[in-house]
């Protein structure tokens, strides 16, 4: 199962060290991108008729909430799981 992570503008999903949007109904399907006057429009790209608009913002606020999620997955990366009782 892939991890994922709920921030202000999307749910992020983490693979291979890369943290990208995804959409939080339609976990299986694309996310594809389209810029619109400056700003980045992010779709979910649903089978059939189910394709929605996840969001729309500023390159800047993609790209720090991007890090954001990347930092905190990397973080929780690093932790170990230990069973219940051990410290």
């Amino acid at each position: 199962m892939v991890p994922t992570h709920s921030l202000r503008l999307f749910t992020w999903m983490y693979s291979n060290g890369v943290a990208a949007p995804q959409c939080p109904i339609h976990s299986n399907e694309s996310v594809c991108f389209s810029r619109n006057d400056g700003n980045l429009v992010v779709i979910c790209q649903g089978a059939g008729n189910l394709s929605h608009l996840l969001s729309i913002c500023s390159q800047e606020q993609f790209d720090a909430e991007k890090q954001e999620a990347t930092a905190f997955f990397e973080r929780n990366a690093t932790k170990t799981t230990r069973p219940v009782g051990v410290p």
